[in-house]
């Protein structure tokens, strides 16, 4: 998973190029740069479709649109295919101020980059499945072209030999979707475990009741909601806990069905419910009530190393929000796979019958996985 701040980068080049042709276009030429403006909008829109709004992609349409109407009378010459033979005081001043505000976003992506998180260095395979449906009717695997509701992730380790026989489920917060936890659930990931992680957006699965409820705004909305009334946000744990208890069940069920299927004998082996904030009461309850099939149960919230709670691992992976919040940005990512070691210390040891003797079997000592610091760079 990239981050989408590269298509940031290259919307803002684009805009950058077109406002500096000022400076290096000979007058009497067609003023081609110019439909720049109006591509610029387009990927804006195009990166909200496939990313989600977040802070720097709505001020990248802000200056994207005072870029269009800035160069408004120059696309009019375009189309009529007329050259250019001056440019006027006013697109001048209008095509610097673009210019400037332009070249400052830019540097506050490049300074607020999040960490480069790739499955390939943890050793981890990762699949996504779209999904299809609603927490009323069912989910089922979406097909090409058809809408998808929610997206399942499967993480696991490539070294199939210390592939543990327990998987993980993590329910991350609206704050924070899977994104925002990927150090973690591959630090997991890489120990042996099998994790899913889910993101939901099903119509029928209302936390604002407007457009914060779509899955192009919805972790704006939930930050914004939790920063600037925080009491309030605070008063809706309840009703977040009960959402959070509905998903809980649902990849409770996939996971339930995916891992049978991957046992010969067809047993189902008790899994590890993860929650954050806005799942702590959703997990405990969902673990109680599946008490025998649910192994352990804990939140992240637990840990005294989690400094972002709620919001997931964000001192990587949106550095710009945990310095808003107070917290320094962090270059590495020793926190979340030191949660992740403390959180494989609390998973209870489960005995399991002896197989029957094999030619192929040795007498070799299982497989022991630990994680150095040197590793988690």
């Amino acid at each position: 998973m990239t981050s989408s701040l590269f298509g940031d980068l290259l919307i803002l080049i684009l805009i950058i190029i077109n406002c500096s042709r000022m400076f290096f276009l000979r007058y009497g030429k067609v003023d081609t740069l110019t439909v720049l403006a109006p591509i610029s909008i387009l990927l804006c829109i195009l990166q909200i479709i496939a990313w989600g709004a977040d802070v720097f992609v709505l001020l990248l349409l802000v200056i994207s649109l005072l870029n269009f109407f800035t160069n408004f009378r120059a696309l009019l010459r375009f189309t009529s295919g007329l050259y250019v033979d001056h440019y006027s005081l006013a697109f001048k001043i209008g095509a610097f101020i673009v210019l400037v505000l332009a070249v400052f976003e830019a540097g506050l992506i490049i300074a607020f980059f999040p960490k480069s998180i790739n499955a390939r260095n943890y050793d981890v395979e990762l699949t996504k499945t779209p999904l299809n449906g609603s927490f009323t009717s069912g989910f089922s695997k979406a097909h090409y072209f058809e809408r998808y509701d929610g997206i399942l992730y499967t993480f696991n380790p490539e070294k199939k030999e210390v592939l543990k026989k327990q998987a993980i489920i993590v329910i991350p917060d609206k704050r924070g979707d899977t994104y925002s936890y990927l150090p973690y659930i591959f630090s997991l990931a890489k120990i042996g475990y099998t994790v899913y992680a889910a993101d939901f957006y099903s119509p029928d699965l209302r936390w604002f009741n407007n457009i914060g409820d779509s899955r192009y705004f919805r972790k704006l909305f939930m930050i914004f909601s939790s920063i600037s009334n925080s009491s309030k946000f605070q008063a809706a744990k309840e009703f977040y806990n009960y959402n959070s208890m509905r998903e809980c069940e649902v990849v409770f069920n996939m996971v339930k069905e995916l891992e049978t299927a991957k046992n010969p004998e067809g047993n189902f082996e008790p899994v590890i419910l993860i929650g954050d904030w806005m799942s702590e009461i959703a997990v405990k309850d969902f673990a109680q009530l599946k008490n025998e099939e649910v192994a352990l149960w804990l939140t992240l919230t637990d840990f005294e190393q989690y400094k972002t709670k709620g919001y997931g691992f964000i001192d990587q992976m949106n550095p710009i929000l945990s310095v808003y919040l107070g917290n320094k940005r962090s270059r590495n990512i020793f926190a979340p796979s030191y949660i992740a070691m403390k959180t494989i210390d609390l998973i209870p040891p489960r005995k399991y019958p002896d197989p029957k003797p094999s030619a192929k079997q040795t007498p070799e000592n299982e497989l022991e996985v630990s994680i150095k610091e040197g590793d988690l760079e």
